[in-house]
Protein backbone atom coordinates (compact mmCIF):
# COMPACT_ATOMS: atom_id res chain seq x y z
CA UNK A 1 0.00 0.00 0.00
CA UNK A 2 2.83 2.17 0.86
CA UNK A 3 4.47 1.84 -2.59
CA UNK A 4 1.14 2.39 -4.21
CA UNK A 5 0.84 5.96 -2.54
CA UNK A 6 4.41 6.69 -3.45
CA UNK A 7 4.14 6.17 -6.83
CA UNK A 8 0.83 8.13 -6.54
CA UNK A 9 2.73 11.21 -4.88
CA UNK A 10 5.59 11.27 -7.16
CA UNK A 11 3.43 10.79 -10.38
CA UNK A 12 1.59 14.20 -8.72
CA UNK A 13 4.55 15.63 -7.58
CA UNK A 14 6.03 15.41 -11.29
CA UNK A 15 2.88 16.63 -12.93
CA UNK A 16 2.99 19.99 -10.75
CA UNK A 17 6.68 20.55 -12.21
CA UNK A 18 5.56 20.06 -15.31
CA UNK A 19 3.51 22.71 -15.57
CA UNK A 20 5.90 24.83 -14.46
CA UNK A 21 4.81 25.49 -10.85
CA UNK A 22 7.72 26.70 -9.47
CA UNK A 23 7.12 28.30 -6.51
CA UNK A 24 6.35 24.72 -5.48
CA UNK A 25 9.28 23.65 -6.80
CA UNK A 26 11.41 26.11 -4.52
CA UNK A 27 9.32 24.95 -1.67
CA UNK A 28 10.33 21.83 -2.20
CA UNK A 29 13.64 22.25 -2.00
CA UNK A 30 14.37 25.12 0.65
CA UNK A 31 11.40 24.34 3.33
CA UNK A 32 12.17 22.26 6.11
CA UNK A 33 8.59 20.68 6.71
CA UNK A 34 8.27 16.91 7.17
CA UNK A 35 6.61 16.62 3.43
CA UNK A 36 8.81 18.77 1.60
CA UNK A 37 11.80 17.33 2.57
CA UNK A 38 10.63 13.79 1.75
CA UNK A 39 9.43 15.31 -1.86
CA UNK A 40 12.88 17.08 -1.89
CA UNK A 41 14.52 14.20 -1.04
CA UNK A 42 12.82 12.68 -3.67
CA UNK A 43 13.52 14.76 -6.31
CA UNK A 44 17.62 14.71 -4.99
CA UNK A 45 17.81 11.44 -5.56
CA UNK A 46 16.17 11.03 -9.03
CA UNK A 47 18.63 13.31 -10.05
CA UNK A 48 21.59 11.84 -8.62
CA UNK A 49 20.05 8.76 -10.43
CA UNK A 50 20.47 10.01 -13.54
CA UNK A 51 23.86 11.23 -13.54
CA UNK A 52 26.44 9.29 -15.21
CA UNK A 53 29.34 9.41 -12.15
CA UNK A 54 31.02 6.99 -10.22
CA UNK A 55 29.71 6.60 -6.26
CA UNK A 56 32.49 8.45 -4.56
CA UNK A 57 30.94 11.47 -6.83
CA UNK A 58 27.75 10.74 -6.32
CA UNK A 59 28.04 10.85 -2.74
CA UNK A 60 29.94 14.04 -3.27
CA UNK A 61 27.43 15.55 -5.30
CA UNK A 62 24.87 14.95 -2.55
CA UNK A 63 27.51 16.64 0.04
CA UNK A 64 27.49 19.83 -2.30
CA UNK A 65 23.98 20.31 -2.50
CA UNK A 66 23.44 19.51 1.04
CA UNK A 67 25.62 22.18 1.79
CA UNK A 68 23.34 24.26 -0.15
CA UNK A 69 19.64 23.69 1.03
CA UNK A 70 21.74 23.61 4.82
CA UNK A 71 22.60 27.34 3.66
CA UNK A 72 19.29 28.27 2.46
CA UNK A 73 17.57 26.85 5.64
CA UNK A 74 19.86 28.11 7.95
CA UNK A 75 19.04 31.57 6.67
CA UNK A 76 15.28 31.28 6.09
CA UNK A 77 15.18 31.72 2.59
CA UNK A 78 12.35 30.67 0.29
CA UNK A 79 13.03 31.32 -2.85
CA UNK A 80 16.63 32.05 -3.69
CA UNK A 81 18.24 34.04 -6.26
CA UNK A 82 21.53 35.12 -8.12
CA UNK A 83 22.46 37.24 -5.25
CA UNK A 84 21.74 34.74 -2.77
CA UNK A 85 24.36 32.51 -4.34
CA UNK A 86 27.26 34.71 -4.80
CA UNK A 87 26.53 35.38 -1.11
CA UNK A 88 26.66 31.87 -0.62
CA UNK A 89 29.86 31.53 -2.72
CA UNK A 90 31.47 34.25 -0.66
CA UNK A 91 30.83 32.39 3.10
CA UNK A 92 32.17 29.37 1.57
CA UNK A 93 35.35 30.80 0.35
CA UNK A 94 35.93 32.38 3.51
CA UNK A 95 35.86 28.92 5.17
CA UNK A 96 37.19 27.20 2.88
CA UNK A 97 40.12 26.21 -0.28
CA UNK A 98 39.04 27.39 -3.85
CA UNK A 99 39.35 23.48 -4.87
CA UNK A 100 35.98 22.62 -2.30
CA UNK A 101 33.80 25.41 -3.88
CA UNK A 102 34.56 24.74 -7.08
CA UNK A 103 33.62 20.45 -6.58
CA UNK A 104 30.26 22.15 -4.44
CA UNK A 105 29.09 24.48 -7.72
CA UNK A 106 29.83 20.93 -9.82
CA UNK A 107 27.36 19.53 -8.19
CA UNK A 108 24.96 22.53 -7.28
CA UNK A 109 25.45 23.71 -11.07
CA UNK A 110 24.34 20.06 -12.06
CA UNK A 111 20.79 19.65 -10.30
CA UNK A 112 19.65 22.93 -11.51
CA UNK A 113 20.66 22.13 -15.16
CA UNK A 114 18.74 18.92 -14.51
CA UNK A 115 15.84 21.13 -12.69
CA UNK A 116 15.74 23.24 -16.17
CA UNK A 117 15.85 20.53 -18.36
CA UNK A 118 12.86 18.53 -17.01
CA UNK A 119 11.07 20.90 -15.11
CA UNK A 120 11.58 24.25 -16.28
CA UNK A 121 13.32 26.01 -13.31
CA UNK A 122 15.38 29.06 -13.96
CA UNK A 123 19.20 27.75 -13.68
CA UNK A 124 20.25 30.02 -10.57
CA UNK A 125 23.89 28.72 -11.71
CA UNK A 126 24.24 29.94 -14.84
CA UNK A 127 26.65 32.95 -14.48
CA UNK A 128 28.48 31.33 -11.39
CA UNK A 129 32.17 30.28 -12.24
CA UNK A 130 34.84 28.41 -10.84
CA UNK A 131 37.29 29.92 -9.05
CA UNK A 132 40.81 29.49 -10.29
CA UNK A 133 43.20 27.50 -8.56
CA UNK A 134 46.51 26.41 -8.57
CA UNK A 135 47.20 23.65 -10.68
CA UNK A 136 50.64 22.91 -9.03
CA UNK A 137 51.45 20.07 -6.33
CA UNK A 138 51.22 21.54 -2.91
CA UNK A 139 53.60 18.52 -2.12
CA UNK A 140 57.17 17.92 -3.33
CA UNK A 141 58.68 14.20 -4.86
CA UNK A 142 61.71 12.70 -2.95
CA UNK A 143 65.29 13.84 -4.94
CA UNK A 144 67.09 10.14 -5.57
CA UNK A 145 69.18 10.25 -2.51
CA UNK A 146 66.09 10.50 -0.54
CA UNK A 147 64.08 7.58 -1.99
CA UNK A 148 67.11 5.07 -1.79
CA UNK A 149 67.02 6.24 2.02
CA UNK A 150 63.25 5.77 2.70
CA UNK A 151 63.88 2.40 0.75
CA UNK A 152 66.67 1.42 2.80
CA UNK A 153 64.46 2.84 6.51
CA UNK A 154 61.65 0.30 5.21
CA UNK A 155 63.95 -2.47 5.33
CA UNK A 156 64.06 -2.42 8.85
CA UNK A 157 60.43 -2.20 9.46
CA UNK A 158 57.55 -5.23 8.58
CA UNK A 159 57.22 -6.76 4.68
CA UNK A 160 53.87 -4.63 5.04
CA UNK A 161 55.59 -1.02 5.48
CA UNK A 162 58.21 -2.23 2.75
CA UNK A 163 55.47 -3.21 0.18
CA UNK A 164 53.88 0.29 0.57
CA UNK A 165 57.31 2.34 0.02
CA UNK A 166 57.70 0.19 -3.06
CA UNK A 167 54.39 0.61 -4.62
CA UNK A 168 54.41 3.90 -4.03
CA UNK A 169 57.88 4.55 -5.70
CA UNK A 170 57.53 2.13 -8.77
CA UNK A 171 54.32 2.25 -9.39
CA UNK A 172 52.57 5.72 -8.61
CA UNK A 173 50.14 4.03 -6.52
CA UNK A 174 47.81 6.15 -4.16
CA UNK A 175 47.00 5.12 -0.96
CA UNK A 176 43.73 4.88 -1.75
CA UNK A 177 44.46 2.46 -4.82
CA UNK A 178 46.72 0.43 -2.07
CA UNK A 179 43.33 0.31 0.12
CA UNK A 180 41.40 -0.85 -2.42
CA UNK A 181 44.08 -4.20 -3.73
CA UNK A 182 42.59 -7.44 -3.11
CA UNK A 183 45.09 -10.62 -3.56
CA UNK A 184 43.57 -11.54 -6.73
CA UNK A 185 44.60 -8.69 -8.68
CA UNK A 186 48.20 -9.89 -8.80
CA UNK A 187 48.39 -11.90 -11.77
CA UNK A 188 50.90 -13.97 -14.03
CA UNK A 189 50.29 -14.09 -17.67
CA UNK A 190 52.62 -15.45 -20.57
CA UNK A 191 55.62 -15.62 -17.46
CA UNK A 192 55.14 -12.02 -16.13
CA UNK A 193 53.51 -11.06 -13.08
CA UNK A 194 50.79 -7.91 -13.12
CA UNK A 195 48.96 -6.05 -10.58
CA UNK A 196 45.44 -4.83 -11.95
CA UNK A 197 45.12 -1.42 -9.98
CA UNK A 198 41.69 0.52 -9.01
CA UNK A 199 43.01 4.12 -10.28
CA UNK A 200 41.12 6.97 -9.44
CA UNK A 201 37.93 7.57 -11.53
CA UNK A 202 37.72 3.66 -12.32
CA UNK A 203 34.95 1.86 -11.11
CA UNK A 204 36.98 -1.25 -10.62
CA UNK A 205 40.09 -2.42 -10.74
CA UNK A 206 41.14 -2.03 -14.56
CA UNK A 207 44.50 -0.60 -15.03
CA UNK A 208 47.33 -3.33 -16.04
CA UNK A 209 50.31 -2.66 -14.27
CA UNK A 210 53.60 -4.44 -14.68
CA UNK A 211 55.11 -5.94 -11.78
CA UNK A 212 59.12 -6.15 -11.62
CA UNK A 213 60.47 -9.51 -10.17
CA UNK A 214 61.83 -8.46 -6.75
CA UNK A 215 58.53 -6.21 -5.78
CA UNK A 216 56.15 -9.40 -6.63
CA UNK A 217 58.62 -11.73 -4.48
CA UNK A 218 58.03 -8.70 -1.62
CA UNK A 219 54.58 -9.06 -2.01
CA UNK A 220 54.34 -12.73 -2.02
CA UNK A 221 56.72 -13.02 1.11
CA UNK A 222 54.06 -10.55 2.67
CA UNK A 223 51.40 -12.56 1.89
CA UNK A 224 52.62 -15.93 2.43
CA UNK A 225 54.85 -14.97 6.13
CA UNK A 226 53.81 -12.10 7.62
CA UNK A 227 49.83 -11.34 6.28
CA UNK A 228 48.71 -14.57 7.45
CA UNK A 229 49.77 -14.21 11.12
CA UNK A 230 46.83 -12.20 11.26
CA UNK A 231 44.65 -13.28 8.58
CA UNK A 232 42.79 -17.23 8.46
CA UNK A 233 41.55 -16.29 4.73
CA UNK A 234 44.09 -19.00 3.31
CA UNK A 235 45.37 -15.47 1.75
CA UNK A 236 42.99 -16.32 -1.13
CA UNK A 237 40.76 -14.79 -3.87
CA UNK A 238 39.34 -11.56 -3.50
CA UNK A 239 40.12 -10.58 0.19
CA UNK A 240 42.28 -7.45 0.82
CA UNK A 241 46.15 -7.05 0.06
CA UNK A 242 47.16 -5.60 2.89
CA UNK A 243 45.43 -5.79 6.50
CA UNK A 244 45.46 -4.53 9.95
CA UNK A 245 47.90 -5.93 12.27
CA UNK A 246 46.22 -5.43 15.46
CA UNK A 247 46.51 -6.93 18.90
CA UNK A 248 42.96 -6.37 19.62
CA UNK A 249 41.38 -9.47 17.88
CA UNK A 250 38.37 -7.37 16.94
CA UNK A 251 40.25 -4.91 14.47
CA UNK A 252 43.06 -7.72 13.18
CA UNK A 253 42.96 -8.65 9.93
CA UNK A 254 40.65 -5.71 8.63
CA UNK A 255 41.54 -4.14 5.15
CA UNK A 256 43.57 -1.12 6.23
CA UNK A 257 42.63 1.35 5.21
CA UNK A 258 44.09 4.89 4.35
CA UNK A 259 44.58 6.59 6.81
CA UNK A 260 46.52 4.18 8.65
CA UNK A 261 48.62 3.61 4.80
CA UNK A 262 49.64 7.14 5.17
CA UNK A 263 50.77 7.18 8.34
CA UNK A 264 53.36 4.07 7.90
CA UNK A 265 54.66 5.92 5.09
CA UNK A 266 55.00 9.19 7.05
CA UNK A 267 56.24 7.10 10.09
CA UNK A 268 59.21 6.25 7.65
CA UNK A 269 59.68 9.65 6.04
CA UNK A 270 60.42 10.74 9.59
CA UNK A 271 63.21 8.58 9.62
CA UNK A 272 65.30 9.80 6.79
CA UNK A 273 63.84 13.74 7.00
CA UNK A 274 64.51 16.34 9.82
CA UNK A 275 61.34 17.79 8.96
CA UNK A 276 58.65 16.64 6.72
CA UNK A 277 56.51 19.35 7.29
CA UNK A 278 59.17 21.61 5.82
CA UNK A 279 59.92 20.11 3.12
CA UNK A 280 56.19 19.77 1.99
CA UNK A 281 56.60 15.81 1.85
CA UNK A 282 53.63 13.22 2.58
CA UNK A 283 52.96 10.21 1.04
CA UNK A 284 51.75 10.99 -1.64
CA UNK A 285 55.19 12.49 -2.54
CA UNK A 286 56.42 8.91 -3.38
CA UNK A 287 53.55 9.29 -6.23
CA UNK A 288 55.35 12.42 -7.01
CA UNK A 289 58.22 10.84 -6.96
CA UNK A 290 56.99 8.19 -8.80
CA UNK A 291 56.05 10.41 -11.85
CA UNK A 292 58.42 13.11 -11.98
CA UNK A 293 61.36 10.26 -12.69
CA UNK A 294 59.30 9.01 -15.53
CA UNK A 295 58.54 12.12 -17.24
CA UNK A 296 62.95 12.77 -16.92
CA UNK A 297 63.80 9.98 -18.07
CA UNK A 298 61.25 8.66 -20.38
CA UNK A 299 59.16 11.61 -21.48
CA UNK A 300 55.39 12.94 -21.14
CA UNK A 301 53.97 10.17 -23.66
CA UNK A 302 55.47 6.67 -20.99
CA UNK A 303 54.70 8.99 -18.13
CA UNK A 304 51.18 9.63 -18.76
CA UNK A 305 50.59 6.02 -19.08
CA UNK A 306 52.70 5.37 -15.82
CA UNK A 307 50.31 7.46 -13.94
CA UNK A 308 46.84 6.50 -15.61
CA UNK A 309 46.28 10.05 -16.28
CA UNK A 310 43.09 10.81 -18.72
CA UNK A 311 44.70 13.41 -20.48
CA UNK A 312 48.76 14.64 -21.25
CA UNK A 313 48.12 17.91 -19.78
CA UNK A 314 47.85 16.48 -16.24
CA UNK A 315 51.48 14.37 -17.10
CA UNK A 316 52.51 18.36 -18.19
CA UNK A 317 52.59 19.68 -14.73
CA UNK A 318 55.30 17.81 -13.50
CA UNK A 319 57.74 18.33 -16.73
CA UNK A 320 56.37 21.92 -16.18
CA UNK A 321 57.49 21.80 -12.72
CA UNK A 322 60.66 20.54 -12.92
CA UNK A 323 61.56 22.83 -16.13
CA UNK A 324 60.28 26.04 -14.10
CA UNK A 325 62.63 24.74 -11.04
CA UNK A 326 65.77 24.30 -13.05
CA UNK A 327 65.22 27.55 -14.67
CA UNK A 328 65.08 29.64 -11.90
CA UNK A 329 68.12 28.11 -10.48
CA UNK A 330 69.43 28.75 -13.76
CA UNK A 331 68.55 32.56 -13.27
CA UNK A 332 69.93 33.20 -10.08
CA UNK A 333 73.62 31.48 -10.63
CA UNK A 334 73.62 33.93 -13.72
CA UNK A 335 72.64 36.47 -11.56
CA UNK A 336 74.98 35.69 -8.60
CA UNK A 337 77.85 35.58 -10.81
CA UNK A 338 77.36 38.79 -11.95
CA UNK A 339 77.10 40.85 -9.10
CA UNK A 340 79.54 38.73 -7.14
Amino acid sequence: MTEIFDRILVKYFYKKFLYGEKKYLMKSLTSGTPDIITNREKIINEFLKSVDIVPSTRESYRKGINKWLGYLEKNNIKEPTLETMKIFKDEVLSECEPSYWNTILTAIKSLYNYLEKHYHIINLCSEIKNEKIDIRHKRNGLNEEQARQLIKASKGKDLRCQCLIKLGLVLGTRTIEIERLNIDNIVEECGKHYVYLWRKGRKKADIKMFLPNNLYELLMRYINEERKIYCKDNNKGSVPLFITADRNPKYQGNRLRTRAIRNLITGCIDEVMEDRQKEKISSHSLRRTSIGEVVRREGITVAMQHASHSSSKITQIYLDEEIEVEQKEKAVNVLNTIFN
